[in-house]
């Protein structure tokens, strides 16, 4: 029997970040049970520099999704990534350890899978261990969790001044629902891993691709993150003296500085800073300038040179604050000349 692969999904994600728009180094590692579900169902995922594609195995290259999907609902991915200051260039607010990022394809207005125009905070779920204690009014009289498909997988009637403990010994990977006696309160995860060790989750409903008569298209948006650029310029000359320096970016970011500073070994370095956070790139279209004036130590003539300064690397992100005690991000880079 010949078999072949029929695309049922492809999903692109975007990052402003890269100089092509399309993110690198994302992958997809299917939950536990979705990993059983993959195999029985013969289902592939292809992934490259383009795009992630879904395709599934069958004799008979006229079956219908619906056909090819009968007694499949929903799958799980965690969504990972191989960059390691991923999280350093992107701006992902109200990440924490206890939250990570959700896409869903239910209810969906077009092939968008974020809420806004990019991932972020409003893509946040929180998740659960499998042992937890909710909050509940006193008067509540009973407290369920049902799975993503509806079903109760936990009903108690036990509340003790307003505490109700919750064991899911049992529960898989994946989304779940909390219902306070008729009220829907929450939706939260469950993990077969830490949080923080993922980039986010990818829940996959089988009810619009079995309704399709094509591959059907989603896509992830990812913007870069924006600090405040910081150049310390030194000299390894012995045989000319800077006169004066400036650093700019085109036309309109003028650096503010010199400022004197000392570097942990002895070196003096002028520091020159961004006027307002700037948006990291993996490639800059324009690099800053530093504009020298120097003189030889046996010349009284000023020469003058325009030296690109380097991209600064997301590794060296930090957190400072300006004397009005506010909070920024800050990237430090040092240059020799």
């Amino acid at each position: 029997m010949t078999v072949s692969y029929k695309k049922w999904l492809e999903l692109k994600v975007y990052h402003n970040y890269y100089q092509g728009g399309l993110c690198k180094g994302i992958h997809l590692v299917p939950f536990k049970q979705t990993h059983e579900k993959l195999r029985n169902y013969d289902i592939k995922i292809h992934q490259n520099s383009e795009e992630l594609s879904f395709n599934i195995g069958t004799a008979n290259k006229t079956d219908t999704f619906e056909a090819l999907f009968a007694g499949l609902s929903e799958l799980y991915f965690a969504i990972k990534t191989t960059e390691s200051n991923f999280y350093n260039y992107t701006q992902i607010p109200g990440r924490t350890p206890n939250k990570t990022l959700f896409f869903d394809n239910e209810n969906l207005t077009d092939e968008t899978l974020q809420q806004d125009d990019v991932a972020g905070e409003a893509d946040l779920i929180n998740v659960k261990s499998r042992s937890f204690t909710v909050t509940v009014p006193e008067s509540t009289q009973q407290v369920k969790v049902k799975d993503s498909e509806g079903d109760i997988i936990f009903s108690s009637t036990k509340i003790s001044k307003g505490i109700c403990v919750i064991n899911l010994p049992k529960a898989p990977a994946g989304q779940f629902e909390l219902i306070i006696d008729t009220n829907s309160t929450e939706k939260f995860l469950l993990l077969d891993e830490p949080a923080d060790s993922i980039l986010g989750v990818l829940k996959l409903s089988l009810a619009p691709v079995k309704n399709a008569t094509e591959a059907v298209a989603y896509k992830i948006e990812f913007t870069s993150r924006s600090a405040f650029w910081q150049y310390k310029i030194g000299s390894t000359s012995t045989k000319t003296t800077i006169k004066k320096m400036a650093v700019s970016q085109g036309k309109q970011i003028v650096f503010g500085g010199p400022e004197s500073e000392q570097l942990v070994n002895g070196q003096e370095v002028s520091v020159f800073i961004s006027p307002q956070p700037i948006m990291f790139q993996e490639t800059l279209q324009e690099s800053p300038l530093l504009k020298l004036d120097y003189k030889g130590n046996f010349s009284s003539e000023v020469n003058s040179i325009d030296i690109k300064l380097p991209n600064p690397e997301p590794i060296n992100l930090k957190s400072f604050k300006t004397e009005q005690n506010e909070s920024h991000l800050l990237v430090s880079t040092i240059v020799y000349v």
